[in-house]
């Protein structure tokens, strides 16, 4: 039906278009997208924390370190810190993958990263699609597996 290592349309009979995401090269600039979304991520996610401390900072400039104000208790502590652990985990995974992708390893923490970015509309879904639409691509699958073999070559080398 057609050439070897060659993708073929099989309703028009002809091969495939080849995109710029068809092969593993893409994986460096999608590696470099997730390592710039989780730095991001880090930091939106610490402005809970900001908003915690900077009232205590304020009055003790202001009135000095014995008239320190209350601080906010509650509901509003518990979601500001739950969702800064949230935002800051979700930032580190996701440049853990990002890194990941460029050194071509955990296919599956890439893989679930990227499903796990569908969520955060707009900038999270574009690049999780694209990186999930990558990371089924045979060319891809072999790049992660011919470096994990490299990696445990070299480790069993050193031994």
């Amino acid at each position: 039906m057609g050439t070897p290592g060659k993708r073929w349309d099989g309703a028009a009979g002809r091969p495939a278009v080849e995109g710029p995401e068809a092969g593993p090269e893409i994986l460096e600039v999608l590696g470099f997208f997730h390592l710039v979304v989780g730095a991001l991520a880090c930091m939106l996610a610490s402005i809970p924390l900001l908003a915690l401390a900077l009232p205590q900072f304020e009055s003790w400039a202001l009135d000095g370190p014995a008239q320190l104000s209350t601080p906010p208790q509650g509901l509003a502590v518990t979601v500001y810190l739950v969702g800064a652990v949230a935002g800051l985990v979700y930032g580190g995974a996701m440049a853990l993958a990002g890194a990941s992708l460029l050194q071509r390893r955990r296919l599956a923490l890439c893989r679930f990263m990227a499903a796990v970015s569908l969520i955060l509309f707009p900038v999270g879904t574009a690049l999780g699609w694209v990186t999930r639409r990558a990371l089924v691509r045979p060319e891809v699958v072999s790049a992660f597996r011919s470096a994990a073999q490299r990696g445990a070559t070299s480790e069993g080398a050193e031994s």
